[in-house]
């Protein structure tokens, strides 16, 4: 942009980018150690029973949901 003599809030809005878009910068490397423990696999005696995992405890046919 510095290049082309405009502004960054003028060029946003020529291209029709939001400028907070523009200027986002991620903030990768924080949760290293949670991705690296989510990438070890489980034992099932570890994990929630199937029906808790996608959210479907108490939806069966007596709880009248007509399903």
């Amino acid at each position: 942009m510095a290049d082309h003599g405009s502004s960054e809030r003028r060029a946003c809005r020529r291209i029709g980018v939001n400028r907070s878009a523009w200027q986002y910068e991620p903030l990768r490397g924080q949760d290293d150690g949670v991705r690296a423990r989510m990438a070890i696999p489980q034992e099932p005696s570890q994990r929630l029973p199937l029906d808790v995992e996608v959210g479907l405890a108490g939806r069966g046919a007596a709880s009248g949901s007509g399903f």
